[in-house]
């Protein structure tokens, strides 16, 4: 069977975006940055090589469909547009222009090809149901892959996926797949499975439901606090969209009659996993993350409110002094991308940021009502920026530094834009 030439470009472009998520990887001693790429780490110039191929291939396809793009970058794309337009202004005055345009650069690069992937198939196919199982599928090969290849290094007994954290406690992950970008991979697929798991039969339904195990014993060795948050979350959420409200109900009262009597008691497995060696004060102030997002927001509301100090900046010199104060180091990244979002863009990139997320969530219950019954799949794909927002919450998350949730969100504002919407004729199979 011949396959169209469009069908071709979009299976060339999905390839190219599964393999963006690689250097998301580790795979390496070191720790990244200009000096490891300057010295000639392999590993860092493979990553960098990647990211450029991604660039390259993006601006073909900005060239092959430049007649498109105005009429692309509409709805829920427009306000993200916009967002990068003020991130590329902050270049003039960012303290560090060259760290702000390469990982602007990423962003955008993801931005437009998963805008292109959404476009392709809304081209190919006029059912908006199929495109959505389509952008589900694209998902799970990008993500999938990174926890077989945690599990290969494990079954060679590598030493390096295994990160000590605070106390006695050993993550899973080390330097392989940083901690928590692993446990948020863990939750999305988890819930993506077992949603899968309810609604195929035979060989499929014990595919998935094997696959559910094996992500969420991943997870559990991560000893990520908000990927077992996540993961409640997602798996409640699968539960109650199909009917299992009882399983739902008992699931939740056993989590908290689990958790209240280890915490009460203070023993068990439930409170080694909650403290990780660390005090009260350190989990009320989130292992001191309240504390510098005070501190940040404050010196941004002194120094520069509006405009703040350029994009994935923090301060002046890039960087914050509040957070080497409070753990001995220097950090690039507030693990919260809202208030990041604030020191970097002001309260411009704020209103900005909140007017898309806004859009999103609005473009999904106009598909919810009564108008559009039908739209299978559509719970998952908001599934999918729930966890992504989550996320963004206490770690690195959709505009902040670049790590898996940025372009999985990317794909679910592309396929929530008006545009996206109003090319397809069909919304169920």
């Amino acid at each position: 069977m011949r396959i169209s030439s469009n069908k071709l470009s979009i299976y060339w472009l999905s390839l190219v975006f599964i393999v963006s998520f690689l250097p998301f990887l580790r795979l390496s001693m070191w720790s990244g940055g200009y000096d490891t790429i300057a010295a000639g780490d392999p590993v860092s110039l493979v990553k960098v090589a990647i990211r450029l191929i991604m660039m390259l291939v993006v601006f073909i396809y900005c060239v092959k469909y430049h007649r498109e793009l105005n009429q692309l970058i509409k709805g829920s794309n427009l306000s993200l547009f916009i967002f990068f337009l003020l991130a590329f202004f902050s270049l003039s005055y960012s303290s560090d222009p060259i760290y702000s345009a390469f990982r602007l650069a990423e962003h955008v690069g993801l931005f437009l090809m998963a805008v292109f992937i959404v476009f392709g198939w809304s081209r190919e196919l006029d059912n908006y149901t199929a495109i959505i199982s389509k952008i589900i599928d694209l998902v799970i090969y990008s993500l999938f892959p990174l926890i077989l290849i945690i599990w290969a290094f494990l079954a060679f007994g590598s030493p390096y996926v295994w990160r000590h954290m605070i106390g006695d406690s050993v993550g899973l992950g080390g330097q392989v797949l940083h901690v928590h970008t692993l446990a948020i991979i863990c939750s999305i697929l988890f819930g993506l499975f077992l949603n899968r798991f309810f609604v195929n039969f035979g060989f499929l339904k014990l595919f998935y439901g094997l696959a559910s195990v094996l992500v969420l014993i991943t997870l559990f060795f991560t000893l990520s606090r908000t990927g077992y948050f996540m993961a409640v979350i997602s798996a409640l959420a699968i539960l109650i969209h199909h009917k299992k409200l009882i399983l739902a109900f008992f699931m939740a009262f056993l989590v908290l009659f689990w958790a209240g009597l280890n915490i009460e008691l203070d023993f068990g497995l439930v409170v080694d996993l909650v403290k990780r060696g660390q005090t009260l004060e350190d989990l009320i102030s989130l292992t001191t993350r309240t504390i510098f997002w005070k501190e940040l927001i404050v010196d941004t509301t002194l120094e520069s409110p509006f405009l703040g100090y350029g994009y994935q900046m923090m301060g002046p010199d890039g960087t914050t002094k509040v957070f080497e104060s409070l753990v001995g180091s220097v950090r690039s990244s507030a693990h919260n991308t809202f208030i990041q979002t604030y020191a970097g863009l002001g309260v411009f990139g704020l209103i900005i940021l909140a007017w898309n997320i806004t859009n999103v969530l609005l473009r999904y219950l106009h598909l919810r009502s009564p108008k559009k019954k039908g739209v299978e799949n559509l719970s998952m794909i908001f599934l999918i920026v729930i966890m992504c927002l989550i996320a963004s919450l206490t770690q690195y998350g959709i505009v902040g530094m670049t790590t898996p949730v940025a372009p999985l969100y990317y794909l679910c504002v592309a396929l929530l834009s008006t545009r996206t919407i109003m090319r397809c004729q069909k919304f169920t199979s």
